[in-house]
């Protein structure tokens, strides 16, 4: 008789190949009904909706296989399946906005959502997104979602966030940033304009329970002008290296989706400053090359 593994055994390995490389998850499921019926809907879990592939590992899904998944599936599976959505510049015209609105409205039980500055939301759209209360991570630019449905961080879609990329270059009163620590759970802080270190350095002194603050930089001019934030060993000042194809934003996003990203490599360094593995004056990462700097 030929041996086969224990059931439960054979499903964690199944999942665990496909958590670790979505891609393969079309192939996977050929192998046997019970096998599809436990990793088809891990297929699901990430969406990029972009028009250009995704990086390795990910599934590409055109719009027209969006349309037939939204279509045909149970209502059911994706709110429970999908997890992380990004939505990106280059999806434009009027039936990418359409499906985007159907993702938006038919995905509520998304954790991860990052979305450009570029794309011109519906108001229908920020009043979804603004039900989504099951988010943890948000990447977003925050003037659109406070300006159009006047929300503030006490809202309930951000009640469970635990880390925040703020996109904004601009654009909101200095005195909306002063009140981001009143997001109950949030332990992670990420930045890209360097006019809000000194706002984002009041964050340090007064939010205890925050992590580590990340400000996400091009030029090693711009770290220079942290200030007093290089003092806290909580923040990271991480340049971001060129990637061919992809916006750097949109690549680490995709990275995260599948457990690899900035916010693991700050969480790194940040613990290695703590255990006294490295010198607590140190504030700077190089992506270019993995280098800590000084």
């Amino acid at each position: 008789m030929e041996g086969r593994l224990p059931e439960d055994l054979e499903r964690y390995i199944f999942e665990l190949v496909a958590l670790s490389r979505p891609v393969a998850i079309p192939t996977l499921i050929l192998v046997a009904r019970r096998v599809k019926n436990w990793i088809e809907p891990l297929l699901y879990r990430v969406i990029v909706l972009d028009s250009y592939p995704p990086i390795d590992g990910l599934p590409f899904f055109a719009s027209d296989v969006l349309y037939d998944i939204l279509r045909k599936k149970p209502k059911p599976l994706l709110e429970h399946c999908v997890k992380h959505l990004i939505v990106t510049s280059r999806t434009g015209g009027g039936s990418s906005s359409q499906l985007r609105s159907m993702l938006l409205l038919a995905c509520t039980g998304i954790t991860d959502l990052a979305i450009q500055s570029e794309v011109p939301l519906a108001t229908h759209e920020l009043f979804a997104i603004a039900k989504f209360t099951a988010l943890r991570y948000l990447a977003v630019h925050l003037q659109h979602l406070f300006r159009v449905i006047h929300l503030d961080f006490t809202h309930p879609v951000f009640r469970h966030l635990t880390h925040l990329e703020v996109r904004d270059m601009g654009g909101l009163p200095d005195t909306i940033w002063e009140h981001i620590i009143d997001i109950p759970n949030l332990t992670h802080l990420a930045f890209r304009d360097v006019n809000l270190c000194p706002i984002f350095g009041h964050a340090l002194d007064s939010c205890p329970r925050l992590e580590c603050l990340v400000f996400l930089c091009q030029l090693r001019e711009d770290i220079l002008l942290a200030g007093k934030l290089v003092d806290d060993p909580r923040f990271v000042a991480l340049k971001m290296g060129g990637y061919p194809a992809l916006p750097d934003s949109q690549r680490d996003w995709q990275r995260n989706a599948i457990g690899d990203s900035y916010w693991a490599s700050a969480d790194r360094f940040v613990a290695a400053k703590k255990a006294g593995e490295i010198n607590t004056h140190r504030y700077r990462i190089d992506i270019d090359d993995g280098a800590w700097g000084p």
